[in-house]
């Protein structure tokens, strides 16, 4: 029974709920369902004619009909509006570019003497199929770079080059133009003269510029492509050109050999100034006494031999040195003596600069020394090679020799005036000699009063003996 009742109120209970859901459902199935408005379509008419050679674009759109006129009956057909002429704006062509691979390669001359002229080159070579560098001196330098090339329709493109450097003399001066044509190798030549020596620059520069060919509207342009400064290394020789240098050389090497013999020759047997002015050596000098030292060890060349007596003099004229290293023996004198190139080395390794060893007949080298001190010594030119200190000898010995200064250049071996004029054999060289030295040296002269008695006396015997009679 209670069971009952339980199931009596809660039917009670779920049966309003349950009522209105299905109210609420059946609603929503029987209302009608909403329908969206219709779009409106406006139809656009363009239409294009003819009118005078030119186009005319004429736009229309159509009327809608009036609201509650029947769908089926017939639109009404816009007529067609015209409207203004549209001419399209004229568009200008997009500019054409062209890139072309190209290389800069520069040769120079890394080093130079002064008062010599050389060649400094530019190329700008197509590279797209690859290159070679190829330089004109072997001794020169070289170096490239990768340049990209720009071509422009209706443009002609030039190259402008210059070379600059304050220590040389540049020709051609200024920008070098060149037109650029395409695939070929355009090359700019300049000759350089350096004016003082040491360590100068150069500047080297290349421009491309854009021209606007006839009718191509635009203009010039002009665009920096490659920049680049370059060492030049200038040699000299006491600020002497390669020349001076050279001629400078040979004449000291020739007066060694020939020049104070010479004097010393035409002067034998006078002692003091003669009665007509003529400058006569005055100077009487002993050869100086040294003892050899015999730890000098002497270091000769292949086929160079030294007598004993000749090896004592030379350890006695280097004493303190430890080793003697002879470069070359002079074969240009007349007077019999022997003349070395040679360097002293000390104990500890250094070497001292190359000199000149003359060695000879004690009496000749003592002559020579004094002529050397009254017509040598204040009248040539300071580069001339100079006597270092008088004459030294050996104890027990006839033979003296001489040290002068050593004058050359680096890395080449000097040359007598008989080895220049054999490998040239030409009178300029001898020209040169006298109108250098000539002023200051033999053209400095007086008449000479010729005198039997001095000239002769002691060569020719005598026609006569004049004896004073007593009676």
């Amino acid at each position: 029974a209670l069971t009952h009742i339980l199931a009596d109120a809660l039917m009670k209970r779920l049966f309003l709920p349950l009522f209105l859901l299905f109210a609420l459902w059946l609603l929503a199935a029987c209302a009608p369902s909403a329908s969206a408005p219709p779009q409106e379509v406006v139809a656009t008419i363009v239409v294009t004619k003819e009118v005078g050679g030119e186009s005319v674009v004429e736009v229309a759109t159509p009327t809608p009909p009036p609201p509650g006129e029947a769908e089926g009956s017939a639109a009404v057909q816009p007529s067609p509006q015209p409207t203004q002429a549209v001419k399209p704006a004229p568009s200008l062509p997009a500019p054409t570019l062209q890139v072309e691979a190209h290389a800069v390669e520069v040769e120079w001359p890394g080093r130079m003497y002064l008062g010599d002229s050389d060649i400094v080159r530019l190329s700008l070579v197509p590279s797209e199929d690859g290159y070679q560098i190829t330089a004109e001196f072997p001794e020169h330098r070289t170096l490239t770079q990768d340049v990209p090339v720009v071509r422009q329709a209706g443009y002609e493109l030039y190259a402008a080059a210059r070379l600059d450097g304050v220590g040389f003399e540049i020709a051609p001066a200024g920008e070098q133009v060149s037109l650029l044509p395409e695939n070929q190798v355009v090359t700019w030549h300049w000759s350089l003269t350096p004016r003082r020596p040491g360590r100068q620059r150069l500047t080297i520069h290349l421009q491309m510029r854009w021209e606007p060919l006839p009718g191509t509207p635009g203009e010039a342009r002009q665009a920096a492509a490659y920049s680049r400064g370059l060492d030049v290394q200038v040699d000299s020789f006491f600020g002497l050109t390669r020349q001076q240098a050279m001629f400078v050389l040979w004449l000291g090497v020739a007066l060694l050999g020939s020049g104070a013999a010479a004097l010393v020759t035409r002067r034998r047997g006078a002692t003091n100034r003669s009665p007509q002015g003529t400058r006569q050596p005055s100077i009487a000098v002993a050869a100086r006494l040294q003892s050899p030292n015999p730890s000098v060890h002497i270091e000769k060349p292949q086929g160079l031999q030294l007598s004993s007596a000749e090896a004592t003099l030379l350890q006695a004229l280097f004493h303190r040195y430890a080793r003697l290293q002879i470069q070359q023996e002079f074969l240009s004198g007349y007077s019999g003596a022997r003349t070395f190139l040679l360097t002293p080395i000390r104990g500890d390794g250094r070497s001292d600069a190359p000199t000149i060893v003359k060695a000879g007949r004690r009496a000749d080298i003592e002559r020579e020394y004094a002529s050397y001190e009254a017509f040598v010594r204040h009248t040539l030119p300071p580069v001339t090679a100079r006597i270092q200190s008088a004459p030294v000898r050996a104890p027990e010995s006839d033979l003296a020799a001489l040290q002068y200064t050593f004058i050359g250049l680096n890395n080449r071996p000097p040359a007598s005036l008989r080895e220049a004029l054999e490998r040239n054999p030409d009178p300029a060289l001898v020209s040169k000699l006298f109108e250098i030295f000539g002023p200051n040296w033999w053209m400095q002269r007086t008449p000479w009063t010729f005198r039997w008695e001095q000239e002769y006396d002691r060569l020719l015997p005598p026609h006569a003996v004049l004896q004073p009679d007593s009676g």
